[in-house]
């Protein structure tokens, strides 16, 4: 059979790659190289070299000299990016689950949110806080709030909003 990179060698290379940097077999840093990959995947190196070629322009790859194809890390203005705008898509994926929620699962949150408050809590250990959060943008969790159902119903304009009778 012959090899073509464009058919399902190519793509099935690609996507295997793809899962393996997605799942952190392949972590940043390590070096692609065709031979090896070529053999774990039981294809020739013709399709390996073109889904490299294919994660590079993709941007989670580079190419380094003296070093060759390299699985990109990225940097800390990056990862500081990833982590804002995560905070920004649950915050809105939050603010609409609450204008969609049930009275059974608005019932739900407010038992949480009053058991959050009972639990014991122990005494922290001392130890020296971290030079950024863990957390994305720095939030902290805080605590679900009875404002929930006003929340929902502040945006009329929003027709999945629940509106107060």
């Amino acid at each position: 059979m012959a090899d073509d990179s464009d058919g399902p060698q190519g793509q099935g290379a690609y996507r295997r790659l793809l899962e393996d940097i997605r799942a952190g077999s392949l972590p940043p840093g390590t070096r692609l190289r065709e031979t090896e990959l070529a053999e774990r995947l039981g294809i020739s190196r013709t399709p390996v070299r073109e889904a490299i070629r294919q994660l590079e322009a993709d941007g989670l790859v580079i190419h380094l000299p003296r070093q060759g194809a390299t699985v990109r890390s990225l940097d800390y203005a990056e990862v500081i990016e990833l982590y804002e705008m995560r905070a920004v898509l649950e915050g809105t994926a939050a603010r609409l689950a609450a204008r969609a929620a049930s009275e059974v699962e608005l019932s739900e949150l407010a038992a949480l949110n009053a058991g959050h408050g009972q639990r014991p809590r122990r005494r922290p250990r001392a130890r020296a806080e971290p030079a950024v959060s863990p957390h994305p943008a720095g939030c902290r969790a805080q605590p679900l709030s009875g404002e929930i159902r006003q929340r929902a119903a502040k945006d009329p304009a929003d027709p999945g909003a629940q509106h107060p009778d």
